[in-house]
């Protein structure tokens, strides 16, 4: 008896201010506003005026709905219309995303006998940009006026030695084409981008201090087509906001990254996407094992080094019976040179890496700045990266992000670049990120050319 394993089969208000936006902490979900409820359809027209002061604001902001010319003496609904986000994927396709309507009852106001309603609210945690709040009684929708959530980005800490992890809070992401994708950029160094799809336009991500003492600058552009678009003022939505935010690294002992192996949070498949011969699912004996008198059975075996991802198993018996599943983690080796002069070769070794087009490549950024990718399909999940230690004397950091290798979404296109919201927000698997860092010293530069 055989033990097999395998693959399974309107506009924001204009924030142009290179400026640090602060956020408030009294935000809810826009699901804490009430209870889910089905918008109604506008029968013989509009009934009623309405307005919302101010405009716009961040989460936390409260916020005034007046109106005027309703029914009087009447009950009236007031909701918030929102979208939820998903990834849409099959087991082994990225397919792009999608945003669903929905609707939540934020209050119910009594009119008075002139028809007056006036309430006030506080701006949900929610996607930013332009959302609508309608007036309806029963199923009619009487009115609505827009209201925009004004996008933020915060960081902590301001300052720090080198290698200081640096959080970055956004709130208010949009969701809409020109919108949504917005990039960091680290010392005019693209370093990555951050989604906000399923987590309603908020997000987190962490990236460390790199550079010299003095100050840095960590700028958020948005970028529909992949990388940063600079002039975005002259763009069709020129209003979207732009962030430039200072982090001043201070003397002191660099923060280091953890060991590699305290980061990460059999058919198997052989082939690539590149040479056109394509990929196939394949089957490997795992163990073998007799059954006793009673028919029980059982199998022991190390976890194989493999592609990352789940993994079908089954037990052969002439026939073949699929009895579960095993799912292989990505983990990284320790850095073979820690330190060394200008030049010095390192090699990052990852084992375990997936080959779906949602965890078929790793993104390599080297202080902040994005310098290409590595794919783990050909090579059965293990991935070598050799590196060449360039800067400053002093510590540098290099970091391997998840990514997405393609997909037919085309419009936003964020292929092949780092997602650096790939703990909350990456599309199908559970992928980690690894981080090192390398000390280059004072010595002469290695391998210069004689």
């Amino acid at each position: 008896m055989t033990f097999r394993s395998g693959p399974l089969a309107g506009l924001a208000p204009a924030l142009f201010a290179l400026a640090l936006c602060a956020q408030s902490a009294a935000a809810a979900p826009a699901s804490a506003l009430g209870p889910e409820v089905k918008v109604g359809e506008g029968k013989g027209g509009y009934v009623g005026t309405l307005d919302v002061v101010p405009a716009h604001g961040k989460a936390g902001t409260p916020f005034t709905v007046k109106g005027e010319k309703f029914p009087p003496n009447s009950e009236l609904q007031i909701l918030w219309r929102t979208v939820n986000g998903r990834w849409k994927v099959t087991e082994t396709e990225y397919k792009g995303r999608e945003y669903i309507p929905v609707a939540y009852q934020m209050g119910k106001v009594k009119s008075d006998a002139n028809g007056k309603i006036s309430a006030t609210f506080t701006t949900p945690e929610d996607f930013g940009f332009q959302h609508d709040i309608v007036v309806q009684q029963g199923d009619r929708l009487l009115t609505q006026a827009g209201y925009a959530v004004d996008m933020t980005i915060d960081i902590s800490p301001k300052s720090g030695p080198v290698g200081t992890p640096i959080t970055v809070t956004v709130k208010g992401d949009g969701w809409r084409n020109l919108e949504s994708s917005w990039n960091l950029i680290y010392d005019n160094n693209f370093t990555g981008w951050f989604s906000a799809v399923t987590t309603h336009g908020s997000a987190t991500f962490t990236i460390p201090a790199t550079g010299n003492v003095g100050d840095h600058i960590l700028e958020v552009l948005h970028g529909e087509l992949t990388f940063p678009y600079r002039n975005m003022q002259q763009n069709p939505e020129p209003d979207r906001p732009r962030w430039a935010i200072p982090f001043t690294i201070t003397a002191g002992a660099p923060v280091l990254p953890p060991a590699p192996q305290a980061q990460a949070n059999w058919t198997k498949v052989v082939g690539n996407r590149m040479t056109g011969r394509g990929w196939e699912e394949f089957s490997n004996p795992l163990a073998e094992a007799k059954a006793d008198a009673s028919g029980k059975i059982e199998f022991s075996f190390k976890t194989p080094d493999d592609l990352g991802g789940t993994h079908g198993l089954w037990i052969d018996t002439g026939g073949a019976k699929k009895i579960g599943t095993q799912f292989v983690k990505a983990t990284a080796l320790p850095v073979d040179v820690t330190r060394g002069p200008v030049g010095t070769k390192f090699t990052l070794h990852l084992k375990g890496w997936g080959w779906t087009e949602t965890a078929n490549i790793v993104h390599m950024v080297y202080d902040n700045a994005y310098t290409g990718y590595a794919c783990a399909f050909n090579s059965q999940g293990d991935i070598e990266v050799f590196v060449q230690a360039t800067g400053a004397t002093g510590w540098h950091f290099i970091d391997l992000y998840p990514g997405i290798y393609k997909g037919t979404e085309t419009d936003p296109n964020n292929f092949r670049i780092p997602q650096l919201t790939y703990a909350a927000d990456h599309p199908n698997e559970d992928l980690p990120a690894f981080h090192f860092a390398f000390e280059i010293t004072a010595n002469r530069i290695v391998g210069q050319a004689k």
